[in-house]
Protein backbone atom coordinates (compact mmCIF):
# COMPACT_ATOMS: atom_id res chain seq x y z
CA UNK A 1 0.00 0.00 0.00
CA UNK A 2 0.81 3.48 -0.94
CA UNK A 3 1.79 5.88 2.07
CA UNK A 4 -1.49 7.83 2.15
CA UNK A 5 -4.30 5.55 3.53
CA UNK A 6 -5.91 4.21 0.19
CA UNK A 7 -5.85 0.55 -0.77
CA UNK A 8 -4.27 1.56 -4.12
CA UNK A 9 -0.86 2.39 -4.86
CA UNK A 10 -0.57 4.80 -7.99
CA UNK A 11 3.17 6.03 -9.95
CA UNK A 12 2.96 9.41 -10.66
CA UNK A 13 3.86 10.25 -14.00
CA UNK A 14 4.87 6.81 -14.63
CA UNK A 15 2.99 3.94 -15.82
CA UNK A 16 2.75 0.22 -15.24
CA UNK A 17 2.23 -2.64 -18.05
CA UNK A 18 -0.66 -4.18 -16.08
CA UNK A 19 -2.48 -3.50 -12.57
CA UNK A 20 -1.56 -5.65 -9.26
CA UNK A 21 -5.03 -6.72 -8.52
CA UNK A 22 -5.05 -8.18 -5.10
CA UNK A 23 -7.41 -10.57 -3.49
CA UNK A 24 -8.60 -12.75 -1.06
CA UNK A 25 -7.53 -15.84 -3.08
CA UNK A 26 -5.31 -15.16 -6.06
CA UNK A 27 -3.41 -12.21 -7.38
CA UNK A 28 -4.20 -10.89 -10.90
CA UNK A 29 -2.44 -8.78 -13.53
CA UNK A 30 -4.85 -6.78 -15.40
CA UNK A 31 -2.92 -5.35 -18.82
CA UNK A 32 -4.03 -1.86 -19.13
CA UNK A 33 -4.86 -2.06 -23.41
CA UNK A 34 -7.55 -4.46 -22.15
CA UNK A 35 -9.15 -1.97 -19.81
CA UNK A 36 -12.47 -0.45 -21.28
CA UNK A 37 -15.82 0.86 -20.46
CA UNK A 38 -14.37 2.94 -17.34
CA UNK A 39 -17.38 3.84 -15.35
CA UNK A 40 -18.12 5.29 -11.91
CA UNK A 41 -21.62 5.67 -10.01
CA UNK A 42 -22.39 9.45 -8.94
CA UNK A 43 -21.23 9.10 -5.99
CA UNK A 44 -17.93 7.55 -6.75
CA UNK A 45 -18.98 4.72 -4.34
CA UNK A 46 -18.85 2.08 -7.28
CA UNK A 47 -16.27 1.61 -9.86
CA UNK A 48 -16.39 -0.54 -12.64
CA UNK A 49 -14.44 -1.54 -15.85
CA UNK A 50 -14.22 -4.26 -18.39
CA UNK A 51 -10.84 -6.06 -18.98
CA UNK A 52 -9.31 -9.58 -20.69
CA UNK A 53 -10.68 -11.68 -17.39
CA UNK A 54 -13.86 -9.81 -17.47
CA UNK A 55 -16.78 -7.53 -15.71
CA UNK A 56 -14.85 -5.98 -12.70
CA UNK A 57 -16.73 -4.24 -10.27
CA UNK A 58 -15.24 -1.85 -6.99
CA UNK A 59 -17.11 -0.55 -4.02
CA UNK A 60 -16.39 1.25 -1.26
CA UNK A 61 -17.29 3.33 1.85
CA UNK A 62 -15.36 6.27 0.82
CA UNK A 63 -15.17 8.21 -2.47
CA UNK A 64 -13.53 6.15 -5.37
CA UNK A 65 -13.04 9.88 -6.96
CA UNK A 66 -9.02 9.30 -6.89
CA UNK A 67 -9.17 6.14 -8.01
CA UNK A 68 -10.78 6.94 -11.00
CA UNK A 69 -8.93 10.01 -12.09
CA UNK A 70 -6.17 7.64 -11.52
CA UNK A 71 -7.64 5.34 -13.82
CA UNK A 72 -7.81 7.74 -16.22
CA UNK A 73 -4.40 8.91 -16.49
CA UNK A 74 -3.26 4.75 -15.90
CA UNK A 75 -0.99 5.85 -13.32
CA UNK A 76 -2.68 2.42 -11.05
CA UNK A 77 0.20 0.13 -10.10
CA UNK A 78 -2.12 -2.16 -7.43
CA UNK A 79 -5.27 -2.30 -6.16
CA UNK A 80 -5.55 -4.31 -2.64
CA UNK A 81 -9.14 -5.75 -3.45
CA UNK A 82 -8.39 -6.88 0.65
CA UNK A 83 -9.66 -3.84 1.87
CA UNK A 84 -12.05 -2.59 -1.08
CA UNK A 85 -14.88 -4.57 -1.90
CA UNK A 86 -14.35 -6.31 -5.53
CA UNK A 87 -16.29 -8.41 -7.68
CA UNK A 88 -15.16 -10.25 -10.80
CA UNK A 89 -17.67 -11.42 -13.00
CA UNK A 90 -15.58 -13.79 -14.99
CA UNK A 91 -15.98 -13.70 -19.26
CA UNK A 92 -16.13 -17.23 -20.74
CA UNK A 93 -13.18 -16.25 -23.26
Amino acid sequence: MSINSNPWDALKNERCPRIWLIQEDKHILIQWESITHITASADFLTLTFDCEYGLVTITAAESLQELFEELQLEQIRMIDGRKLKVKIQFSGK
